[in-house]
């Protein structure tokens, strides 16, 4: 399946999370009684959006770069990044003694996801040469062996994960 599609399809259900997560700061501000600011004049809008015009470029350049298939994902990664540190540097908001912060932070960040993926990597393979997944679908076999059953068990079980995932730290 192509990244585009892919991409495409994660639209509507990114649009449905940001108009809940709105709805409820929305509620929560309500709530606690947080004032908005002044609104502002169409001058002053007008303005801020010329400045951040430069910014507001950049999905446009990542998202038209991959939809119309001039480079994939992983190069529109890059082409941002290139980007980016250009209007850094000619927006006089990066200069060049903060690059090697920048990197070690980028460095620090990739080698925690990598540490994450390899330690996921080994037990995926443990459980793989244990047979861990033929187990659990004999397992759910000796249950029911209606498929109907078995999705039921199976949501069961992931909703019961997510009260784990959430519980606080003892």
């Amino acid at each position: 399946m192509s990244i585009g599609a892919l991409f495409m399809g994660g639209v509507i259900p990114g649009i449905l999370i940001g108009i809940t997560l709105m709805g409820v700061a929305y509620i929560i501000s309500c709530k606690r009684g947080y004032k908005a600011e002044a609104k502002k004049s169409l001058g002053e809008i007008l303005i801020a959006f010329r400045q951040s015009l430069v910014a507001l470029v950049m999905p446009v350049i990542v998202l038209g770069g991959i939809l119309f298939g001039v480079f994939t994902t992983t190069e529109a990664g890059c082409i941002a990044v290139v980007y980016a540190l250009i209007v850094g540097f000619l927006m006089k908001e990066l200069h060049l003694k903060d690059l090697f912060r920048i990197f070690l932070s980028a460095a620090l960040t990739t080698a925690s996801t990598m540490f994450v993926l390899a330690s996921a990597q080994a037990l995926g393979w443990i459980l793989a040469r244990a047979q861990f997944p033929q187990m659990v679908v004999n397992a759910l076999l000796g249950v029911s062996g209606n498929g109907t059953v078995i999705f039921l068990l199976i949501l069961l079980f992931l909703f019961f994960l997510g009260f784990l995932w959430m519980a606080p730290p003892l």
